[in-house]
């Protein structure tokens, strides 16, 4: 079994994308210093999460499951795990996930961001999901949990930790805090590998990318047309992350340049008083801290900050200026590959093989499937169905 293993929990919006990409695209360098990261991807740990947050698995679940902990068990050194849906697990069922990575050591990893960075993050990954609350219900909605995921029950560290130190001794827990605004990354990265033992090893960050955040401008336009988004893409499935959150709003808007979001003075005070609470229970608590507990006082710049509620119309009519060609031109390719495979069909009809043409038909379909949205998607396939002649007899 392995000597330890390292469970890095979260929180969402930490770091977490980073440290992430950088551990996975150096995963044989890691292996090689004894580190193991077990699975063949991210997503093994995503999966992973998912199990532990169950109690009733699915069978590919299970599955998964008892792959990454045989993987795990034949191990000598440290083994890694990451994924920031862990800090969800309930309380009755983190027993059972400690108790399947034993005998190893377990230890439990928690990267925090200070409050006032940590709500208008939360906020934004809300809106690009389709949702359209405004920041000034966020503060009250972050304690009500009205969200499962976006609440300080999961991004919170003096609500996380006890809950976990039910379980794990508390000099096994490593709080990692987020140095200050404008730090390098890399200070980040080596606090966390301190918390995780990870040998000073030359990795490359070349591949390592973050969770980038919006801006005032372009979270005030996914605020306004999250939920006709979400009423085109469907709010079931992985539609709705593919298209909304990573396509519009990472691959798009992200890229765009515009003003930081600016919190009001009454909503700075009480993350000020939730911030005085959270640090005292946790200097109580005894956790290893690797940083400083002040960093959680930090405060992005208000100076050039925008309140998104505040955008201009002419704002907004620039940024969808510039994104909108961009989905026009994805729309364009995609219609155009739909056209090279009707014609492909179209040609198949002269085959002395029936079943080619069904082949073709079958391609056609299944890639359309996985490219474009339920409308688009829709429309593309309508099209082929009544231009495409079928086979002869």
């Amino acid at each position: 079994m392995a000597e330890r293993v390292y469970l890095h929990i979260g929180a969402p919006k930490s770091g977490t994308t980073f440290l992430q990409t950088t551990v996975w695209s150096n995963k044989p360098l890691l292996q090689q210093a004894g580190v193991l990261l077990p699975g063949p991807t991210r997503r093994t740990h995503i999966a992973m999460a998912a199990w532990a947050r169950t109690d009733s698995p699915s069978p590919a679940q299970h599955r998964g499951w008892t792959q990454l902990r045989s993987e795990i068990a034949a191990w000598p050194g440290n083994a890694l795990v990451s994924c920031e849906w862990f800090t969800m697990v309930p309380d009755a069922l983190i027993a059972r996930l400690i108790e399947g990575l034993q005998p190893a050591e377990v230890h439990v990893v928690f990267t925090a961001r200070s409050a006032a960075r940590t709500l208008p993050a939360a906020w934004q990954e809300r809106l690009k999901l389709g949702d359209s609350i405004d920041l000034a219900d966020m503060l009250e909605s972050m304690e009500t949990a009205d969200n499962e995921r976006w609440n300080w029950a999961t991004l919170d560290p003096s609500r996380v930790l006890p809950r976990w130190g039910k379980h794990v001794p508390h000099d096994r827990i490593h709080l990692v805090t987020l140095p200050p605004s404008g730090t390098p990354s890399s200070v980040l990265w080596t606090r966390f590998a301190q918390a995780c033992e990870i040998p000073e090893t030359e990795l490359t960050q070349n591949k390592a990318f973050a969770n980038e955040s919006l801006t005032a401008e372009a979270a005030r336009l996914m605020q306004l047309i999250g939920p006709q988004l979400l009423e085109e893409v469907g709010s079931d499935g992985y539609d709705k992350y593919r298209w909304i959150r990573n396509y519009l709003s990472h691959n798009l808007l992200a890229r765009e340049a515009g003003h930081k979001i600016r919190l009001l003075p009454d909503e700075l005070a009480a993350l000020e008083v939730h911030t005085d609470g959270a640090i005292a229970t946790l200097e109580a608590g005894g956790f290893d801290v690797v940083g400083d507990l002040a960093d959680l006082r930090d405060t992005p710049d208000q100076s050039h900050a925008v309140r998104p509620s505040e955008v201009s119309d002419q704002a907004l009519l620039a940024l969808t200026s510039a994104v909108l060609p961009p989905v026009l031109g994805r729309l364009r390719a995609e219609y155009d590959r739909a056209n090279r495979e009707r014609s492909r069909a179209n040609r198949a009809e002269e085959s002395p093989d029936p079943s080619t043409l069904d082949t073709v038909r079958r391609r056609v379909r299944s890639g359309i499937s996985s490219r474009l949205p339920v409308r688009a998607r829709t429309w593309i396939r309508t099209a082929i169905s009544r231009r495409t002649p079928t086979a002869r007899s």
